[in-house]
């Protein structure tokens, strides 16, 4: 069982040493592309996800999500929607995310809720389970001036949210597997049989 934080495209089994989750780009072609796109200029080849993006940390990011049972999907209010690179490796990882848990942080001034319905309905086209609830970080009331946070109010709705992503993730997770393995016609997991 892990709980998968990803901020944007990148991810990581464990936080940094220093507690503060960072983003490792995972699509250099990408970026390439989008830079060649801004000033003009036309890139040399045409990107196709499954072909093109299979370096080191696309196999490494590819494995954590497939080993992974529950997530939380973590992203910034932008102009009331997720941002685009939340949405590129929502894009990219969607046949993993079948039958699993996941989970909802938005950094926002306000309650970050369109941002976490614009991923729970992302994640449910994907056959995904979501939490009921959500969670909003709004940095001027929950950080102090390190990161750090300081709402002791946040702090037990994280862990809440962390203990019901291990247990409920772990349950519904091995209950998808079994329909799967058994072939049961009468739920959603028979498409994957």
């Amino acid at each position: 069982m892990a709980c998968v934080i990803s901020q944007g495209i990148g991810a990581e089994r464990s936080p940094p040493a220093d507690g503060r989750l960072s983003a490792t780009p995972l699509f250099p072609q990408y970026e390439t592309w989008r830079a060649c796109r801004a000033s003009g200029r036309r890139p040399k080849q045409r990107i196709h996800p499954d072909k093109n993006l299979r370096d080191v940390r696309v196999t490494r990011v590819l494995s954590d999500v497939t080993w992974a049972e529950a997530f939380i999907l973590a992203s910034p209010d932008y102009h009331g929607t997720m941002s685009g690179a939340m949405k590129n490796f929502l894009d990219y990882h969607w046949p993993e995310f079948s039958g699993k848990l996941f989970g909802y942080l938005c950094s926002s001034h306000e309650k970050g809720i369109t941002v976490m319905e614009g991923m729970r309905l992302a994640v449910r086209q994907c056959y995904g389970w979501s939490l009921p609830y959500g969670l909003a970080l709004d940095d001027k009331h929950d950080l102090d001036a390190n990161g750090r946070i300081k709402n002791p109010a946040l702090q037990s709705r994280l862990r809440m949210a962390a203990r019901d992503l291990v247990i409920y993730g772990s349950l519904l997770y091995t209950q998808f597997i079994e329909d799967i393995a058994r072939n049961i016609p009468e739920t959603f997991a028979a498409r994957y049989a």
